[in-house]
């Protein structure tokens, strides 16, 4: 067994230089920029425009993330693969109809500022629609490296992806800071809008190019 950190070291190199994991890899840097934005500040723009619905925002918040998000990883997995042989192009599409769909979900939960019940349903359709990504993004990677490479390369990707999140979450923050958001909870709202348009609209050319070089590979 070699040194993992070597290993680790040479996965975060071969990400890059396979096609396929490259544009897949970049597709998801722009959906943790996304991602991170809405896990770490939608709580808060919920706490702070609806500060009289924190108790129910608590629960209601845990069962969407796990319930809607899971329905939406099963599904996506499971469309991807029925419908695979049809088309090599099925996971990718999978990913880009997921990210276009959930643009106007968390439009209507994010920038609307009147009713609590509305956004979080909203909400809910958003992480139903949005997190069918991941499962055929990982297998299209996992589909064109060797097998014994494929540990190290998910766990490269997810790095890349996570170092993504992280700059996300300090820009957002420094950005609501600066816009005083504290005294405009809105502003909040607005600045998840941005930076979710910013993850689905630049990851669709990503997951399109991802699933043109896996389509390329799996003729081969």
């Amino acid at each position: 067994m070699g040194n993992p950190i070597t290993e680790f070291k040479n996965a975060l190199g071969k990400v890059i230089e396979n096609p396929t994991t490259r544009w897949i890899t970049l597709a998801g840097i722009f959906r943790f920029f996304e991602t991170f934005s809405i896990v770490y500040y939608l709580p808060v723009f919920f706490q702070k425009v609806y500060p009289l619905f924190k108790t129910e925002y608590g629960y209601y918040n845990a069962a969407i993330v796990a319930g809607c998000g899971f329905i939406s990883t099963i599904l996506g997995g499971l469309i991807s693969d029925r419908y695979e042989k049809k088309n090599r192009m099925t996971k990718a599409y999978v990913c880009m109809v997921g990210s276009v769909l959930a643009i106007p979900a968390i439009a209507m939960c994010v920038l609307n500022t009147g009713n609590f019940y509305f956004s979080l349903f909203f909400m809910a359709i958003k992480y139903l629609l949005a997190e069918c990504w991941m499962s055929p993004a990982i297998t299209m990677m996992q589909n064109t490296v060797k097998p014994e490479e494929s540990g190290s390369i998910v766990s490269a990707h997810l790095f890349y992806l996570t170092v993504s999140g992280c700059v996300s979450t300090v820009l957002l923050g420094q950005l609501a800071n600066w816009l005083g958001a504290a005294a405009n909870p809105s502003i909040y709202g607005k600045l998840i809008f941005i930076f979710s348009i910013i993850g689905y609209l630049g990851s669709l050319p990503c997951f399109y190019k991802g699933g043109q070089e896996y389509k390329k590979y799996i003729k081969s």
